[in-house]
């Protein structure tokens, strides 16, 4: 036992050696981090500059998308807002450095609990088909600010994938098919407000990439701005320079990006970061149970 413990302390972390800024993502070799969205740009704005470092350090990472995004345009008809959406992800997902996407289609805005069930049971079958060494996702326990229902239903089906991808009567087809039960390592939650900040990333190096790839996502992002838009119009406040008269949303873009990320990098003595609650080997890990000597969580503030 105490072998077997030693050696899961020496396996090398998806979330790296903490460096000067954060955490430094080293070279990985085949480990795959899969990476669970509610909406095509949830990647990019709330985890996009984490995701092309790891890309960067030569990281396999998959993108999954859970709903088709049917709604989220401004101007364009539901057939046109799905295609555009589409195609704008995949674009997005490249310049982040995925190696793949998965789009799994439920209906926008219907990701209720009556969908969590079948979504959870996709989740699992990808935990199993990619093998991932991280995963990313929603935090299901920063519930009590979030206010959009599509991200608190993936972040619960998720989590609950997690543990049930390692059970042989769960989805037991893809036993049957030939896929194998998958145990991931390490978990990162992002969210609005999350519960704890246990990791913080330094994406200053980054950030330009990460607004480009926002960027090349214009339908989802235009939907955004203009929900902001509509809200600040109630308040007797108009957003600059909205909308653009040449089209270009980049700068309003760049300003959405670096109104979260430049806080977050003044908390961490960085221009830019990206913060998040990270579990590794089901919590057992650390200052938790002193089972994974020499391998503390980062806490806000250290």
């Amino acid at each position: 036992m105490a072998a077997w413990v030693a050696e899961v302390a020496r396996v090398e972390v998806a979330r790296g050696r903490r460096g000067g800024g954060g955490r430094v993502i080293h070279p990985a070799g085949s480990k795959v981090v899969l990476v669970i969205q509610a909406h095509a740009d949830d990647a990019t704005i709330w985890c996009g500059g984490q995701v092309i470092k790891w890309a960067q350090a030569g990281w396999r990472v998959v993108l999954v998308r859970a709903p088709n995004d049917e709604n989220a345009s401004v101007g364009l008809d539901r057939e046109a807002t799905v295609r555009t959406n589409e195609e704008e992800f995949r674009r997005g997902a490249a310049l982040l450095g995925a190696a793949e996407v998965v789009s799994l289609g439920f209906r926008d805005g219907l990701l209720t609990d009556s969908a969590r069930i079948p979504l959870r049971d996709q989740l699992i079958h990808l935990y199993r088909k990619f093998r991932p060494y991280a995963t990313v996702s929603f935090d299901p326990y920063s519930t009590l600010f979030e206010n959009n229902q599509d991200h608190l239903v993936v972040a619960r089906a998720a989590d609950e994938a997690f543990w049930m991808a390692m059970g042989a009567k769960y989805v037991p087809t893809d036993l049957d098919s030939g896929l194998g039960l998958h145990g991931v390592f390490e978990r990162w939650y992002f969210g609005r407000r999350l519960p704890e900040v246990s990791e913080w990333v330094d994406i200053s190096d980054v950030m330009d990439a990460k607004i480009e790839a926002a960027t090349a996502q214009a339908t989802m992002m235009w939907d955004t701005l203009h929900q902001l838009e509509l809200m600040s119009r109630t308040a007797g406040v108009s957003i600059p320079r909205f909308p653009p008269a040449d089209g270009d949303l980049r700068p309003l873009v760049e300003v959405l990006l670096k109104s979260s990320d430049g806080p977050a990098g003044s908390r961490h003595g960085c221009a830019f970061a990206e913060e998040f609650r990270t579990v590794r080997f089901a919590a057992l890990s650390g200052s938790q149970t002193g089972l994974l000597e020499g391998q503390e969580t980062t806490r806000s503030g250290d």
